[in-house]
């Protein structure tokens, strides 16, 4: 009966973990959806506390108007006005601390090609859609690093620093999730968390059978 029961969960946190990743690498894989919010409801409920922090961060891809046609409770839209304000300047914090100080005192050759960058960076946080619409630096930051003709004219050798740096910046932005949505101080605690709290209880009726 208890293999009957961790099948069961498995399966459920397999499902749950498709959508609401736990890893930078299943985010940059994993589903999207407009019933994303069942999923983290599902993943509050139950008090698995390490699916929340990638389940906060899709939920602030909804839009306000879309979020209100969900009966959401109030510490989710806390969690949700709280972290798109921490997101919102992220891409510039990239253009900033990445592309703004590419040079050579940086050791990357490739100035003039770096000011074209820079400019079409600048031309993405101006666009008025890109204002308007949710924050979504992990998969902005991702474009530059997938789209080969934003990096036209850049040397090989600058390629890979910034290629390199586009992974740094990414996975600190990863790591800062459970403060982010004031879930946890780190992924580490909601690991733990993951093996405390996560109930599984049997039905009543196969309870007392077994």
């Amino acid at each position: 009966m208890k293999y009957m029961v961790d099948s069961i969960r498995d399966s459920c946190l397999a499902l749950l973990t498709s959508i609401l990743p736990v890893s930078l690498e299943g985010f940059d894989s994993s589903k999207s959806g407009s019933n994303r919010f069942m999923y983290l409801e599902l993943a509050e409920k139950f008090n698995v506390r390490f699916l929340l922090p990638g389940g906060y961060y899709k939920l602030c891809q909804l839009s306000e108007e879309r979020l209100k046609k969900y009966d959401v409770p109030t510490d989710f839209t806390l969690k949700y006005y709280r972290g798109r304000q921490a997101l919102q300047p992220l891409c510039a914090g990239f253009v900033n601390d990445v592309i703004a100080t590419s040079g050579p005192r940086n050791q990357w050759c490739c100035s003039a090609s770096w000011s074209d960058v820079l400019k079409t960076a600048h031309k993405d946080l101006r666009d008025p859609t890109f204002l308007s619409g949710p924050p979504n630096p992990l998969k902005w930051i991702l474009e530059w690093k997938e789209d080969r003709t934003m990096l036209a004219g850049v040397c090989r050798r600058c390629r890979k620093q910034f290629l390199a740096a586009i992974d740094t910046y990414r996975q600190n932005i990863w790591e800062s999730l459970p403060q982010m949505f004031g879930i946890g101080s780190s992924w580490e605690e909601l690991e733990v968390m993951k093996v405390v709290n996560y109930p599984v209880p049997a039905p009543a009726s196969l309870s007392s059978s077994s």
